[in-house]
């Protein structure tokens, strides 16, 4: 496809995904190499994938420079491995805390970015249902798994994005 046959306005918006594109993978390859060297990188790549799950249809902080951006990040995504790796409640309380933090999540979601224009109604329904079936999956993993460290981690990720989305949404 050549950029050439694109508007401005579609130039403009595959810029802006491949920047942020570009800004998250090389976010992830410092993180991965910190926690690697920490001993941590199975933790990292758990709670990686936590992180941008129940992060992707919400939406959360913003940050408005890349180094700000990357030290919010680094510090919630260490905040839940470590509580992961560390506290383990019983399976009941996680399981409610976590039906919890799904109500409030996908009532408060998708909080965007100041600079991405308001978003539809119709956008607002999606994002939601698909983060509650986000959160739903988890809830059954919870559910029908023993407790374990990956689960244990998005758990702690999941309440730490729960509060992350609430910041957000009384800031905008």
């Amino acid at each position: 496809m050549s950029t050439a046959k694109l508007s401005k306005r579609e130039k403009a918006i595959l810029l802006f995904y491949l920047k942020g594109t570009l800004s998250d993978l090389s976010k992830a390859l410092i993180f991965f190499f910190i926690f690697y060297s920490l001993g941590f990188h199975k933790e990292f790549f758990y709670g990686l994938f936590f992180f941008v799950a129940f992060r992707v249809n919400s939406g959360g902080i913003h940050c408005k420079t890349y180094l700000f951006c990357f030290l919010l990040s680094l510090l919630l995504l260490s905040s839940g491995i470590i509580l992961g790796s560390l506290i383990y409640l019983p399976k009941a309380y996680s399981i409610l805390i976590s039906m919890v933090c799904g109500f409030i999540t996908c009532n408060l979601s998708p909080v965007q970015a100041a600079t991405r224009p308001k978003a539809s109604r119709d956008f607002i329904i999606r994002a939601r249902i698909k983060e509650a079936m986000v959160i739903g999956i988890f809830i059954l993993v919870l559910l029908t798994t023993e407790t374990n460290q990956p689960i244990n981690i998005g758990f702690w990720l999941l309440i730490i994005h729960t509060l992350q989305l609430y910041v957000a949404y009384k800031r905008r």
